[in-house]
């Protein structure tokens, strides 16, 4: 775990200020509060964010990135490389998906917390709408 210091400034603001230790980096930033347990518990969450970007860093994983970015990028770089026919269809699955995970009902979410009950439930979804099981194996295909 970082270590933690909180600290106002005299002569200056009478806000809090912060300092963590994160990974051998420091992190300095104002808690807005002149109050210090609020800026206590602040800080504490910003150390808790600053531990879990520099843990996924360790292990090799970028920062956290969310559905929507996922598609713009699949759009982006896979689609232009596909047949004119494969590339309709498949964008027409990137819309419904993209409709689902990206709005009602997750809004958006980072992709780590898509969970494998989240793809079942968006394929059920399409089951109930009436669309084929060809239709529903594409949708599953393309969400690989």
């Amino acid at each position: 775990m970082g270590k933690l210091h909180i600290h106002c400034r005299k002569g200056e603001s009478r806000n809090f200020h912060a300092q963590v230790y994160v990974g051998g980096n420091r992190y300095r930033f104002s808690c807005k509060t002149t109050d210090k347990v609020t800026a206590h518990e602040y800080a504490r969450q910003r150390l808790k964010q600053l531990e879990t970007l520099h843990n996924r860093g360790l292990i090799g994983l970028p920062e956290s990135v969310k559905v929507s970015e996922l598609f713009d990028r699949y759009e982006r770089e896979y689609a232009p490389k596909l047949r004119e026919s494969s590339r309709e269809r498949m964008m027409h699955v990137v819309a419904q998906a993209r409709a689902w995970f990206c709005h009602e009902p997750l809004n958006d979410p980072p992709i780590q917390h898509v969970t494998p009950q989240h793809i079942q439930r968006f394929l059920d979804a399409k089951r109930s709408e009436g669309v084929t099981a060809r239709t529903v194996n594409l949708y599953r295909s393309n969400l690989r």
